[in-house]
């Protein structure tokens, strides 16, 4: 299968390169180039379509005109791709993509119009399939090839002047690519490689095929290979394991419209091993993130559903309703956590929707009551006949613990770190205003100190990080392990679950140094400091910081203390006279 190229009649601005599957996790690292071969454009406003879902770009280094013989790249990451390639000084647009390691993907560039200006369709037999390469256009052909972001495409091997004469005698060959572990009551669809061994780049073949297979005897059965080009992988036999164990899974080429030889190549044999998933302990939550607040009428939400594991099988339900639950968009059952969308239609002013979703993993979940999650968001709609404010059952509240910062590229912490929060909080039609920050051991007890934080001001959507601070352990009486961060207010609350392991050395000092209570003193001081966020983001109410402020339980301590002793000399008092 051959890149499908179709470019709008006049269209000057191309896909020029597509990393989409690099060496390690493709997470953050995946990345597109655009090359300009006409006049200077300018590309603002400009989405990529990929999965079905137009995705936004937003400018990351350089500048929304592209030259003519100019580059660009648009990255999953932009902050990744330049620590990826950290001498590309070209224009990065930062973007969120997820492309597909498989047969067939397409990949379409939109202008402000929607209009397709240049798409392809990429096929994983041409490379670049988690070996470190590119797929590149070169002269009209795609090659495979070292990378090169912003600079001109260069294959590994200058491309053939003619195509090589197919060896009639190579024919097929047929290998296992079903992998361990396999889980009872899933059926799996692709458990060979059929792969044509005379195949040339540029050429196309028609090859018909029959493939017996059988699998330790439970199952015999046969598929069809059609018009064969390069290899097949999809719908290469089926396998529904429905009890655990070890199984021998065969497959021979036992007919084909083309010579096939050596007979070697034409059977292949692995075993594979499956487990029950539910007798296999795990504790996974989901939630749910979308990109802002407030909707535009027609505008598409863009939104994911985010497991903290995803290495065992699950189904993720998601829907979108009202606060009255009224559904608008019907329940959908999936197996990825690919990027979702939904384009909202009202016929008033404005409405509040929930995007819900419920997990269902297979595995022995040890908690179900963080296997569902909800994103607030808010609909306008300008033509709208309905009043412009929101009614009062539209203005609940809202608490979710986005994401974790000054961790560990795992993830994890150490007894003695420091770390934050960052909150995404939308305060409704409530007079309360406080908001606690605190972690608990795997027991449930609360560990270190609380941090707080208020939130005044009514229809405000906050965006804050809280400091957390993990005491040093130095006693060792704290055990390593998951531990829950818990945040609470507005009658709200949310949690997300953080690895603890080992401690902070220098934190614990040995005898004549300072003592543990000074240097934890000093380091919540720093913590407190440094960790206070740069900036607050605020719908609708354009007040920066209003009311939001950090008190810790130890500086509420030090409050109280001068009154503690007035009302303490005040009873010795009373004593001394009374005895007289």
């Amino acid at each position: 299968m051959v890149f499908l190229l179709i470019p709008v009649v006049g269209a000057e601005v191309r896909i020029n390169e597509i990393m989409y599957d690099p060496s390690g996790t493709d997470d953050q690292h995946e990345w597109v180039e655009l090359y300009n071969d006409g006049a200077a454009a300018n590309l603002s406003g400009w989405k990529l379509h990929e999965s079905n879902v137009n995705h936004g770009m937003s400018l990351a280094q350089g500048s929304g005109i592209i030259e003519s013989n100019g580059y660009w790249i648009i990255a999953d990451d932009a902050a990744a791709f330049l620590l990826d390639y950290p001498s590309f000084n070209s224009t990065l647009f930062d973007s969120s993509f997820d492309l597909r390691n498989a047969e067939g993907e397409p990949l379409a560039l939109k202008d402000t119009n929607g209009t397709v200006v240049h798409n392809v369709t990429y096929d994983v037999s041409l490379g670049g399939d988690g070996d470190g390469n590119s797929l590149q256009f070169i002269d009209g052909v795609w090659y495979a090839s070292a990378p090169t972001p912003g600079t001109e495409n260069e294959p590994d091997s200058a491309p053939p002047d003619q195509p090589d004469v197919p060896d009639e005698e190579n024919g097929l060959s047929i290998s296992v690519i079903l992998e361990s572990p396999l889980y009872i009551g899933f059926s799996y669809t692709k458990l060979f490689r059929i792969e044509n061994l005379d195949h040339v780049s540029g050429q196309t073949y028609r090859i018909n095929a029959t493939v017996y297979y059988n699998i330790s005897g439970v199952k015999e059965d046969a598929f069809d290979v059609i018009d064969l080009n390069s290899f097949k992988t999809a719908n290469t036999g089926i396998f529904t394991p429905a009890t655990a164990g070890n199984f021998t899974v065969c497959g021979k080429i036992i007919s084909s419209t083309i010579e096939n030889d050596p007979e070697t190549d034409n059977t292949a044999c692995g075993t594979v091993e499956v487990i029950n998933p539910f007798t296999i302990p795990c504790n996974i939550s989901i939630r749910v993130t979308s990109e802002k607040l407030i909707y535009e009428q027609g505008e598409t939400i863009q939104f994911d559903n985010n497991l903290d594991n995803e290495s065992f099988p699950f189904v993720i339900e998601y829907w979108v309703e009202d606060l009255f639950g009224t559904i608008f968009k019907k329940k959908v059952n999936t197996t990825n956590t690919d990027a979702k969308s939904y384009t909202p239609k009202i016929d008033e002013k404005d409405r509040v929707l929930l995007i819900k979703n419920r997990l269902y993993p297979f595995c022995n979940d040890a908690s179900l009551e963080d296997n569902t999650a909800e994103k607030l968001v808010i609909v306008k709609n300008s033509q709208g006949t309905a009043a412009a404010a929101l009614s009062a059952a539209a203005q609940d509240s809202s608490l979710k613990i986005e994401k974790l910062l000054d961790v560990g590229s795992d993830g994890k912490v150490k007894f003695g770190d420091a770390f934050r929060v960052n909150l995404n909080i939308y305060k409704g039609n409530t007079a309360k205003s406080a908001i606690a920050v605190w972690l608990e051991d795997p027991d449930g007890n609360k560990v270190g100190k609380e941090s707080k934080a208020n939130a005044n001001t009514k229809y405000t959507e906050y965006d804050i990080s809280v400091p957390i601070y993990l005491p040093p352990n130095c006693d060792e009486k704290l055990e390593e392990g998951r531990y829950t961060i818990k945040a609470e207010g507005l009658d709200e609350e949310d949690k997300e679950k953080i690895d603890v392991e080992g401690l902070t050395k220098t934190l614990c000092v040995q005898k004549g140094e300072k003592t543990e209570t000074t240097q934890l003193a000093a380091s919540e001081a720093k913590t407190a400091v440094s960790s206070v966020p740069a900036e607050q983001k605020v719908v609708e109410v354009p007040v920066m910081q209003p009311g939001l402020v950090y008190e810790s339980t130890t500086q509420k301590a030090k409050n109280l203390v001068p009154a503690f002793l007035m009302v303490l000399t005040t009873l010795l008092s009373i004593v001394l006279l009374w005895r007289k």
